[in-house]
């Protein structure tokens, strides 16, 4: 295939996303070509955007890719041309890129867009045995959760055949999670129990965070901790174990097929968290504009191509 200029959305931190020309590879023999068809906006992407997350180079901008199989490599077998996948890690936000990571998916819909769910699979299996609590009640949160009282990844002390659901603290989506008790995130310094996982998808102290956890437990750190300094002394005193799950994991796609074959068999429900599509050609800025403001009634925002 032709490697000729193609679009892409790029930030270099300054308060915005712009279009510039993009060129992409040559396609390796491992590689799909993909074109774009949606694209979702991550909170990371607004960070970046502000300057409030690390930069990533161009050829990651736009992680949560969804689109359609226009080439394979020669030694592809697993998609075929015409074929939908979702993408990883890959510039989602050009309309054609390459992608050695993807995920064959039945259809085009957002609730395929399976990068931020397979995100949330990813840090449930870095929690252990025991209690757990949750720091956020936001997309991630809400889909672990979800997760977690699935088979697949219900947490089961064995020696007791005892099922431990996880506690949550956060103030959104709420009506999603009426069967939840959930404690107000204002409450967070003032939780009393201690617990031997503490997962954070919420920026909160680092000083709250080790609180929180029991001796010889686990933190999983899945949303940046907001801190000028940090001393670990508490946290060796403790044993604490520090888990920072990312898609960085090798075995990360493995996290996406599973999350297609659970949004598949409707073991897990996504859908109510895609609140808008912002067509390429015409709405692209807005869609930046409201993974930043968040206006009424959104949740998850992304990009569609025609």
């Amino acid at each position: 295939m032709d490697t000729s200029a193609t679009r892409i959305l790029v930030t270099e931190g300054t308060g915005d996303f712009k279009e510039r020309t993009y060129y992409p590879s040559p396609l390796k023999a491992n590689e799909v070509r993909v074109r774009s068809r949606m694209t979702g906006v991550c909170r990371s992407d607004i960070d970046m955007m502000t300057g409030d997350f690390l930069l990533l180079p161009e050829e990651m901008m736009g992680h949560e890719g969804l689109g359609e199989v226009v080439e394979v490599g020669s030694t592809v077998k697993d998609v075929a041309v015409g074929d939908y996948v979702a993408t990883r890690g890959e510039p989602a936000y050009a309309d054609e890129y390459n992608a050695q990571h993807y995920v064959r998916v039945p259809e085009l819909n957002p609730r395929y867009i399976v990068e931020p769910v397979a995100c949330a699979i990813n840090v449930g299996n870095s929690i252990g045995l025991g209690s757990t609590v949750i720091i956020g009640t936001g997309f991630l949160a809400t889909v672990l959760a979800q997760w977690l009282i699935q088979p697949q990844g219900l947490i089961i002390d064995n020696s007791l055949n005892e099922r431990h659901f996880p506690d949550m603290v956060g103030n959104s989506n709420l009506e999603l999670l009426a069967d939840w008790d959930i404690h107000p995130f204002e409450s967070v310094n003032e939780l009393i129990d201690t617990y031997d996982n503490v997962v954070i998808l919420k920026p909160i102290d680092w000083q709250t965070a080790i609180n929180l956890v029991n001796e010889n437990g686990r933190l999983i750190i899945g949303s940046p901790l907001r801190t000028s300094s940090v001393d670990f002394s508490e946290a060796l005193w403790k044993n604490v174990s520090i888990h920072c799950p990312s898609p960085r994991n090798t075995k990360f796609d493995d996290c996406m097929r599973q999350a297609v074959d659970m949004i598949e068999h409707g073991e897990l429900e996504v859908d109510t968290f895609w609140t808008r599509g912002y067509n390429r050609e015409t709405e692209w800025q807005q869609a930046f504009v409201d993974g930043e403001y968040r206006p009424a009634n959104y949740s998850r925002g992304y990009i569609e191509w025609d």
